[in-house]
């Protein structure tokens, strides 16, 4: 246990560096139809459209060298969402931590969906946690030079041609800029901001079209990928808003306030658990919601309801461990006095439990039972 405890960092990389290859492996043959089309949205396919850019790379490789696009895509899932965990445990390592806040990372409305979702783990969201899990690291560490600085402004600028959701999710950068100065200078607010807004005014403007997809439905089948019938590229959009979805489908919709309150229920204990001062919890509750608020016009023209809310319960998870007092000395992940204490034991049981009993997907339903309740009940004869 204590070879466990002092390398539980590079094992835990270890095991979600495998757990990884499973997850595109598995997602490619059950969503491949969204989660993996979306990476092949390109240029080459008719002009400049949003989400093209990645999708352009992806060609690229397969029209000069012959590199069958689904390889290029699995490379690049797999890249970003295990830089995202890096820079996690980098993160959580500069912190006076313990498997408290690995549980806490992997309730049910944040990482656990990572497990718990089929899509989660192949969609380019990764790219924005990585940037998230990134930016709050160097900041945490006091690693932002000027240089770095370029970097990420170019990094938030790129970001927005591989998914155009990304621009709603700029205010998360703000705050976490804003807690690890404890200052608000303008001219960082602003070009955080126009790093991601002016390439979505360009989308806007230029991208919006419906150009076709023929050109990479050929290579698609040429490259032998069993293609789902309902895929992102047959999707009409009906409509800026997307009202009439949340009309029809008003009772399943609606689950995601259980979800999203009981989300809440679980952050809240966790912050009375590490003794945050009663101001502090109101500050952090606030920026949630401004981040929330600053992100409802993607609830409206969007409805991957899951997605937003897992988006904004990563962030929130990663500045909350972000402001964790720093470690001074080595510390025991399984330290038996903090995992049996009253408190900490009574949300772990709870974490494990709403784990066992309910997942939150990422779109269409708010709530659904779990996978391991569910194979228990079919077992029993309930389903």
């Amino acid at each position: 246990m204590n070879y466990f405890s002092k390398h539980f960092a590079r094992i835990f990389l270890i095991f979600i560096a495998v757990f990884l290859v499973f997850k595109v492996y598995f997602a490619f043959f059950v969503a491949n139809g969204y989660p993996f089309g979306d990476w092949l949205i390109n240029y080459q396919d008719g002009g400049f459209k949003r989400r093209g850019l990645l999708g352009t790379f992806v060609f690229f490789l397969y029209e000069f060298f012959h590199i069958k696009v689904q390889y290029t895509v699995f490379f690049l899932q797999f890249s970003f969402h295990f830089l995202f965990f890096y820079y996690l445990v980098r993160l959580i390592e500069l912190k006076r931590y313990s498997i408290l806040e690995f549980i806490f990372l992997f309730t049910p409305f944040c990482l656990w969906g990572f497990v718990s979702d089929s899509g989660m783990g192949a969609r380019k969201d990764g790219v924005l946690w990585f940037m998230l899990s990134f930016f709050t690291y160097c900041l945490a560490k006091g690693a932002m030079n000027r240089y770095r600085w370029y970097f990420f402004y170019t990094m938030f600028f790129v970001s927005v041609f591989i998914h155009e959701s990304f621009v709603f999710f700029f205010p998360c950068f703000i705050v976490l800029y804003y807690y690890h100065t404890k200052k608000i200078k303008l001219s960082k607010i602003v070009l955080i901001a126009l790093s991601f807004c002016v390439p979505a005014v360009i989308i806007f403007l230029f991208g919006m079209k419906d150009l076709g997809s023929a050109y990479t439905m050929n290579v698609i089948k040429a490259c032998g990928i069993d293609f789902q019938e309902g895929n992102i590229f047959v999707w009409k959009e009906e409509g800026l808003l997307k009202l009439d979805y949340y009309y029809k489908s008003l009772y399943d919709f609606s689950l995601y306030g259980i979800t999203f309150v009981l989300q809440f229920g679980y952050v809240f204990f966790y912050l009375k658990i590490k003794e945050f001062k009663k101001d502090d919890i109101k500050k952090l509750i606030f920026f949630f919601f401004v981040c929330l608020f600053s992100a409802l016009p993607l609830f409206l023209i969007a409805i991957d309801v899951g997605r937003w809310f897992y988006n904004l319960f990563i962030f929130w998870g990663l500045l909350i461990v972000s402001i964790l007092p720093n470690r001074e000395v080595k510390t025991e992940v399984f330290d038996y006095k903090i995992i049996l204490s009253k408190k900490n034991f009574c949300f772990i049981v709870l974490i494990f439990v709403s784990n066992f009993l309910y997942r939150a997907p990422s779109c269409f339903t708010g709530m659904e039972t779990a996978a391991p309740l569910r194979r228990i009940m079919h077992l029993l004869g309930y389903l």
